[in-house]
């Protein structure tokens, strides 16, 4: 049983080494976006099922998308980090542009429910989007 539980301990800690090099810490951007995506792919099926129009490939489609956003954050801290060896500005950026993006996509889940939005929150949603737009862009000009 022992030699069990320290497979396992050895598994679980080389998962968790993999995860730390590819996203590095868990910072409150990335806990942002895993809410944001939960809470957008949540607001999507439900708005599917007000519509009666449920589809297990749609749904399906949904979760490689937020995936692949996962990855592409993860693309960013590894040229942040183990490429140009420079504080996360290349992660912070994606990051906050899919936010941003996730942010937007529950906005619109919620106004087709007919849930009036603050003007002030797709505001917020737009200019975060914007930055990290921006920021990216001044990043790809330095060079």
């Amino acid at each position: 049983m022992e030699k069990i539980n320290g497979i396992f301990g050895g598994i679980v800690a080389t998962i968790g080494g993999m995860i730390g090099w590819i996203w590095g810490d868990f910072t409150p951007l990335l806990a942002a976006l895993i809410v944001c995506m939960v809470l957008d792919y949540i607001s999507g099926v439900a708005c599917a099922v007000v519509r009666k129009d449920v589809s297990s490939e749609i749904g399906f489609k949904g979760i490689v998308k937020k995936i692949l956003i996962l990855m592409l954050v993860g693309v960013a801290h590894v040229l942040d980090a183990h490429v140009l060896n420079s504080t996360p500005v290349l992660q912070s950026a994606v990051t906050m542009f899919f936010i941003a993006n996730e942010g937007i996509s529950l906005v619109e889940n919620a106004a087709g429910l007919g849930i009036p939005i603050p003007k002030k929150m797709l505001e917020v949603l737009k200019q975060l989007k914007l930055k990290g737009d921006s920021t990216e862009k001044s990043e790809s000009e330095e060079e």
